[in-house]
This record gives C-alpha cells, sequence and structure tokens, in this order.
C-alpha cells in the first residue's frame, strides 16, 4: 500500500489474520475468505487502497475469468494525530512529566472521539505489547502509578 513514511508511525501496515475455507481435507475448497487488518496513517485515503485490491482483482479476473472477489469492511478508524501544540495536549504532558507525546501503533475508541473535534491522548496503564493474548495483564504498580497520574491530571484540569 503505498505511503509516505510517518514521522512517529513509521509506515503502514498490512497482516494477513484469518484464512478460512474448504469444507472437508480431500475436498478442495470452492471459496476462500481472508481477513486483512491495515493499519494506514493520516493522510491515507481508504478509498485508495480498497481502489487498489479492486485492481488488483480485476487482473486476476482477466487471467481467469472465473476469479470473483469482494471487499467487505468490517471496521474502518480514521487514524489519530492531536496536535503536539494545542494547550490541552502541552498541559496534558506536563500533569504527567512526560515532554512530548509518544505515537503508538495500536487502535484505539480515541478516533471516535476526535472526530467531535476535540484533542485525544491515550494514555492508561498496562504494556501495549501484552494487549489481546491470552495472558494478557497489568502489574498492580503499573495500575497504582496510573492513580497517582490521575490524581495529577485531574488537578491540573478540575482546579
Amino acid at each position: 500500500i503505498p505511503a509516505e513514511t510517518h514521522k512517529l508511525l513509521g509506515n503502514c501496515s498490512m497482516s494477513v489474520n484469518t484464512i478460512s475455507g474448504g469444507e472437508a481435507v480431500n475436498v478442495i475448497p470452492d471459496r476462500c475468505r481472508i481477513c486483512l487488518d491495515i493499519r494506514t496513517l493520516p493522510g491515507q485515503d481508504h478509498r485508495d487502497i480498497i481502489k487498489g485490491f479492486e485492481e488488483i482483482f480485476a487482473k486476476l479476473k482477466r487471467k481467469n475469468p472465473e476469479f470473483k472477489a469482494k471487499i467487505k469492511i468490517i471496521r474502518a478508524v480514521d487514524t489519530l494525530q492531536s496536535d503536539e501544540s494545542s494547550d490541552f495536549v502541552r498541559d496534558f504532558c506536563l500533569a504527567v512529566n512526560t515532554g512530548e507525546p509518544e505515537a503508538v501503533g495500536f487502535c484505539t475508541d480515541g478516533s471516535y472521539f476526535a472526530s467531535l473535534g476535540v484533542p485525544v491522548i491515550i494514555f492508561g496503564p498496562g504494556k501495549p505489547e501484552l494487549c489481546h493474548k491470552p495472558d494478557e495483564y497489568i502489574a498492580i504498580a503499573d495500575v497504582e502509578k496510573a492513580v497517582e497520574y490521575y490524581k495529577k491530571i485531574i488537578l491540573k484540569f478540575l482546579t
């Protein structure tokens, strides 16, 4: 998927996360379903990505007239990028004693809130590399540290 490298997020990524098809081991499948997870970057248009897949499918159809494919969007979420120079972001970073916000390469509900025109920061305890794993957990020490940060954030914005 063509895209310029983003200064904080790096490159757009795509992974095949599920493949299913067939009825039995000894029968050639008549169809297959592939689910992709595509992590776009700010400025990328989802319609352009879909158009790229449609062009690939058209080439395959020209080579094999029996080829059929369709795209179904299960979930489309815009990228989230808050203005680092906004008062809210600066004040938040000061409250939690961090210099500047860091980019994260995972999806949250933050994009939905950002669509309301408000700055959004993703913040909380835990390690992103442990998310969605069979043994996902948050260390008690991280929760306790987060409590202290939340107190500072509340005091900063509500006093």
